[in-house]
């Protein structure tokens, strides 16, 4: 009998990633979304999507509604696609009684998810990472750290959102930011910044794929490059296994001129290296944990088409880089073209539509959209 999977976030390219990959591997993908229009609704891959309250504003209703589908569906697995993951961990016994999940405690989570608290447990473990502090009225760690090159992060943040870069020597308060532990101050660390997304079965890293964001928009990436580099594996898998860790994982690493490696701070949940898996191995790396994985090459290059048709008025500004864009974009596979699933490459306009309407309405910028009403900011509500 073929596994039955509910996937949330069916707005955000991973999602439909995984629908694919699942339903290769013969499960039946239901897929939810607080959106009444997303791309995973236009995919062959999934037999079922339902539109569900946004957790971020009415967490009740959505915990409602899931518990709803999981019921009707006769869910196996509930599999998260982005930051929703926040909310489903918070009635995660509930989800318990009926069906397995993929994601770890909410206890877990939010440790991962506090750049702080992240670099702290990092730092304990013996891994490296930058010198990093809260960032509070009087602390002297903060003022020594202020003497040379910093950066300043909110603790839970995503995407480089509010990050703020200062020459050693200016004063946090200047910068305009709270000196309330809701920021946090951290050494900067020069080099370039490489990325990896993780499959972790509990405390086992089943696979991880590193790359670099080779065309950004802003601060997000719509290029990806496949790498390798065994000192960033090894770092990931002591953390893995000290951890215990499950589900989705991901870093952002800054990698010096001498080869060194810092992990800058974790997202726990998917970001964009899972379009450079083979879909087999994602699926297996997800529904078999005590299978080998089949051994089949990585993707080398994807890329989200009309995110980068939205920075195309930068671009135009500079003829050097949108030539190094075309090129790359050239090189790369669109994550919403497959062949046997060629719908969702059309139905995306409309997805985006919606998202330019709902950005217009809401005052909030494009970047934003996608995580409109799933995004995770506050610790008090789990």
């Amino acid at each position: 009998m073929a596994r039955r999977i509910l996937l949330t976030s069916g707005r955000v390219p991973s999602a439909l990633e995984l629908a694919r990959s699942l339903a290769r591997a013969g499960c039946y993908v239901v897929v939810a979304d607080s959106y009444p229009t997303f791309i995973c609704q236009g995919s062959r891959a999934v037999s079922r999507t339902y539109v569900v309250p946004p957790p971020r504003q009415q967490p009740a209703s959505y915990e409602l509604a899931i518990m709803e589908i999981i019921k009707r569906e006769q869910i196996d697995l509930v599999v998260p696609a982005s930051e929703e993951v926040f909310y489903l961990a918070r009635f995660a016994a509930e989800i318990k009684k009926h069906c397995d999940f993929f994601f770890a405690e909410a206890s877990v989570l939010l440790h991962c998810h506090h750049k702080q608290n992240f670099n702290d447990q990092a730092h304990a473990m013996g891994l490296s990472v930058p010198d990093s502090t809260l960032l509070l009225q009087g602390s002297s760690v903060a003022h020594g750290l202020a003497q040379q090159d910093y950066v300043l992060k909110r603790c839970y943040s995503r995407g480089g959102n509010r990050v703020i870069f200062a020459s050693g020597g200016t004063d946090p308060q200047n910068c305009d930011v709270p000196m309330d532990g809701s920021w946090l101050i951290q050494k900067r660390i020069a080099g370039e910044t490489l990325c990896s997304f993780s499959v972790v079965q509990h405390g086992r890293l089943m696979t991880t794929q590193l790359y670099r964001p080779s065309v950004t928009l802003g601060s997000i990436g719509v290029v990806f490059q496949s790498i390798r580099d065994p000192r960033i594996e090894a770092w990931i898998e002591k953390f893995v296994r000290k951890s215990n860790y499950h589900g989705f994982l991901s870093f952002d690493f800054q990698r010096t001129a001498e080869g060194e490696i810092f992990a800058l701070e974790c997202n726990p949940r998917i970001t964009s290296g899972i379009h450079l898996i083979n879909q087999d191995v994602l699926a297996q790396a997800i529904l078999n944990p005590l299978r080998p994985l089949p051994k089949k090459a990585s993707r080398s290059r994807a890329q989200i088409v009309l995110g980068v048709m939205s920075a195309l008025p930068d671009l135009m500004s500079s003829p050097r880089l949108a030539w190094r864009t075309l090129r790359e974009c050239i090189r790369a596979r669109d994550v919403m073209f497959a062949w046997s699933d060629l719908w969702p490459l059309l139905y995306q306009i409309k997805c985006y539509l919606y998202f330019f309407k709902t950005c217009r309405r809401e005052r909030f910028p494009l970047s934003s959209c996608a995580m409109d009403g799933i995004e995770w900011n506050d610790e008090r509500t789990l």
